[in-house]
């Protein structure tokens, strides 16, 4: 395991975890002296990155990489966390609000940006995601008292809002292994009946063939509910002739992606996914 392509941002956890910590133990007034921890702390890992040019690598079996464009990118965002804390300590002072929580925030976003430039899997991709938008959430709304800020929070808040998700996805690092995704749909004829939505995923299937197997099956499971006789051994074709005489399912439909294997060995990843937005 290369602990080095993440090295900054365990550092930037390590920094956030010591902020905490101290909130919690220091007098009201000391606690200004936080904002010189936090940018010497966030000087120590700029020195710590500029050490890593060209240590590139992978590391943490493959989830995480080190490369040009991440290097550079990492540089960025500590640069500009640098300068966001230098901006706002007399800021802070002047404010009816925890400086200790302000700096914890900042921290966690630049380690959740940091992060976003290194990964090289899905869900480190997610976690990324959710780490940086969550801290962003917060300091939006970060002066409580202030109707202004509550107000941007929930605005800020309303499109990023947490969605029922059907997600399918496959992986290979097979080289020229075919891969796909698929998410199925169903919808009845009634609109007081629930549809169905279904998620596939294959290898070796051609991206028509699984998205016909993926609206295949939610077909197959509403009509299972409304009592549509079918046979389950028929084709595809036959089943949906016979769904289509029965009146009862009105719609069918897929969404599917498909892609071949890198041909050096690397992962490549296929999502497909269908999204309940209310």
């Amino acid at each position: 395991m290369n602990w080095q392509v993440l090295a900054v941002e365990l550092g930037l956890a390590g920094l956030a975890v010591l902020v905490l910590a101290l909130d919690l133990v220091l007098p009201a007034k000391q606690k200004e002296r936080l904002g010189g921890l936090v940018a010497a702390g966030l000087v120590g890992l700029l020195a710590l990155w500029i050490s890593q040019f060209e240590s590139f690598g992978a590391g943490f079996y493959g989830l995480a990489v080190l490369d040009l464009f991440a290097w550079y990118m990492k540089g960025l965002i500590l640069g500009g966390t640098l300068l966001v804390v230098l901006m706002t300590r007399e800021v802070l002072r002047t404010l009816p609000a925890p400086r200790g929580e302000f700096y914890l925030l900042i921290l966690l976003a630049a380690t959740g940006m940091s992060l976003l430039a290194s990964t090289a899997d899905l869900a480190l991709l997610f976690v990324s995601l959710e780490l940086l938008t969550f801290s962003l959430y917060v300091m939006t709304a970060y002066l409580r008292t202030d109707a202004r800020s509550i107000e941007a929070g929930l605005k800020y808040l309303t499109p990023g809002q947490v969605l029922f998700t059907v997600l399918a996805e496959c992986a290979t690092n097979e080289p020229n292994r075919l891969i796909a995704a698929s998410v199925g749909m169903a919808l009845p004829k009634r609109p007081e009946q629930y549809g169905y939505l279904s998620e596939a995923h294959t290898y070796g299937w051609t991206e028509k063939k699984t998205g016909e197997y993926a609206e295949d099956l939610a077909a197959s499971m509403l009509a299972t509910i409304l009592g549509v006789k079918f046979d389950p051994d028929e084709s595809y074709d036959k089943k949906k002739e016979v769904w289509k005489i029965s009146n009862e399912i009105v719609k069918t439909a897929e969404t599917t992606q498909s892609a071949v294997g890198d041909k050096n060995g690397n992962w490549t990843t296929v999502i497909a996914a269908a999204v309940l937005i209310h």
